[in-house]
């Protein structure tokens, strides 16, 4: 006779198995695939098959969820098996995925500034130019143009002016070994919302409150970095899909804009604008190559600026590099290209 104790741990054992669902002792791994199935009229539909079925289906003309569709360039399946355009593929970038809230960066009529850019060297094999990112960081205040200069700054929380400003691309040739812009590939002018710096922050950054910062109005907090800062980093966006632009394997780029006195037409009225700058990394990029971390492309009009003191040339569009002048600070930016 079994003893009560026995008897109780087997009845427990017992309970324990019936508990288990019956599907999770007798299903394995399923078998069934999901694929982009043609149908008689040439459009796609999500069917389930057998896997050992998959080879056969794939060679004539079906495909996957999230794979390019057969014969049909620049085009993949969505999970539903819709036909959509690939993303485009990210052939350079030096901008973060998060983005502080300030960049280091040059002021165009700061540094008497026409133009500003760098050369690059792209990865993957992608070519054919869809959009550019590029990194401003702007200084202005929404009341600049009122306050006194020991006066805080103040902004409304989303206010903004806007500016046109032009990206241009050219090819690369080499003068006695050095790079230098060749031809122009490329030019867009868009006109964006440049937003306004934040309020001075007066609980976090009372050591720059606006009578210690002249002419600023004092510093905002920045999170990411988590610091007080002076400028407010953005992102726009130039289209340059309608181009039809195939790239080359390098670039030299430039951006422009103009201010109050500088610029390809001044604009001869102080504005926001006279505090709008581009962004600078400090880090390498993230996707593609710079092609030389001490190297600039740059036009302003003050010879001091340049790295040899001018004796390249002013007010021109030239390589600018001497040992230890620029780096490690290149402008942020992202090129984004089809196949």
């Amino acid at each position: 006779m079994k003893s009560p104790k026995v008897v109780s741990v087997f009845a427990i054992l017992i309970l324990l198995i019936a508990a288990v669902p019956l599907w999770s002792v007798s299903a394995g791994p399923s078998d069934k695939v999901g694929i982009c199935h043609m149908d008689d009229l040439g459009g796609y539909k999500l069917i389930q098959v057998s896997s050992k079925a998959l080879p056969a289906h794939l060679a004539h003309g079906d495909g996957l969820p999230g794979e390019p569709v057969p014969n049909m360039d620049g085009y993949m399946f969505a999970e539903d098996c819709s036909v959509v355009e690939m993303p485009p593929a990210v052939i350079f970038n030096s901008i973060p995925e998060v983005l502080p809230g300030s960049f280091p960066s040059l002021g165009y009529e700061a540094t008497s500034t026409d133009e500003f850019g760098d050369h690059i060297l792209f990865a993957d094999d992608a070519r054919n130019l869809k959009t550019v990112d590029v990194s401003l960081t702007d200084w202005a205040c929404e009341n600049d143009a009122t306050r006194a200069p020991t006066e805080a700054c103040i902004t409304t929380p989303g206010s903004f002016y806007t500016h046109p400003i032009t990206l241009n691309i050219y090819s690369v040739k080499y003068e006695s070994g050095l790079p230098a812009p060749d031809a122009l590939l490329g030019s867009v002018t868009q006109t964006f919302n440049i937003p306004y710096r934040p309020s001075y922050d007066s609980a976090n950054c009372s050591s720059k409150s606006p009578a210690a910062d002249v002419p600023f109005g004092g510093t905002w907090f920045d999170p990411v970095l988590n610091q007080c800062v002076h400028g407010y980093a953005f992102v726009v966006t130039f289209d340059f899909d309608s181009l039809d632009i195939t790239l080359p394997d390098e670039v030299i780029y430039g951006v422009a804009y103009n201010t109050a006195h500088h610029g390809a037409a001044p604009l001869g009225v102080n504005g926001p604008y006279n505090s709008l700058n581009v962004s600078l990394a400090s880090v390498p990029p993230f996707v593609g190559t710079d092609y030389d971390v001490d190297e600039v492309f740059w036009d302003t009009s003050f010879g001091g600026f340049y790295c040899d003191g001018g004796a390249g040339g002013v007010d021109i569009f030239r390589r600018d590099a001497a040992p230890d002048c620029w780096t490690p600070y290149t402008p942020v930016i992202r090129f984004n290209a089809g196949p």
